[in-house]
């Protein structure tokens, strides 16, 4: 993949509301192949319609949203041509991959996450389930995961079969959300380099090295309920 910084707002879904156009001195930074960020480059200077003018994807975006929602923080949707269906069967050694994918997501008090596949055929949503939780448990096996203490929950979200699709809803409640926000935090602020220069300790390179430096701590889960 290919990671470029374009000086604008890409406007990829068209939204046209006013001061959602165009962000001053904002910067887009693009995650994709050559092919499509040309694409995408194509599209924020205004030589390709921009995705809203693709009724079916749409549609698919919004299939996983609750009828009972008013917005959401986040949505992906996505059709899946022969490809990218194999290399994503094969990366993730799935039996059966979906044509379509469609991701709702909102963070208030809560997270909650629904995702919505959909297969060819109607016997294709209890074989999706299975890949599904194929790729909820891989997920939730991640050391960062782990870590942030999400192991449990994530493999408590909850799947199920609607014909030929399969769906995916995972809740976060408001008390280990903001455990989960604190944790992240602190590995944030662990990781950040410390300027020497200002709190007049010495650099790496005038610090002696001793044996310690050769034993290594192993990363212990923090999945609490």
């Amino acid at each position: 993949s290919t990671l470029v910084s374009l000086p604008q707002t890409i406007n990829v879904l068209g939204n046209t509301q006013p001061g959602n156009r165009e962000r001053a001195n904002s910067v887009v930074a693009v995650i994709a192949s050559p092919q499509m960020t040309r694409q995408i480059e194509s599209i924020a200077v205004g030589n390709e319609k921009p995705m809203a003018a693709d009724s079916t994807l749409l549609v698919l975006r919004a299939l996983a949203m609750p009828a009972a929602a008013e917005g959401a923080s986040f949505r992906l949707s996505a059709h899946l041509g022969f490809d990218a269906r194999l290399a994503l069967g094969k990366a993730m050694n799935l039996e059966s991959v979906p044509v379509s994918v469609s991701i709702w997501g909102d963070v208030a008090d809560d997270l909650a996450i629904v995702t919505l596949v959909a297969g060819k055929d109607q016997p294709d949503g209890r074989v999706l389930v299975n890949s599904l939780a194929r790729m909820r448990d891989k997920f939730a096996d991640l050391t960062e995961i782990r870590l942030l203490g999400l192991s449990r929950v994530i493999r408590a979200a909850t799947l199920d079969a609607q014909g030929s699709s399969a769906r995916l809803v995972l809740v976060i409640g408001p008390k280990r959300l903001r455990r989960v926000a604190a944790r992240m935090v602190r590995r944030l602020e662990i990781s950040r380099p410390v300027d020497n220069s200002v709190t007049g300790k010495p650099t790496d390179s005038s610090t002696p090295k001793t044996s310690s430096d050769s034993t290594h701590a192993q990363p212990q889960s923090s999945d609490n309920p």
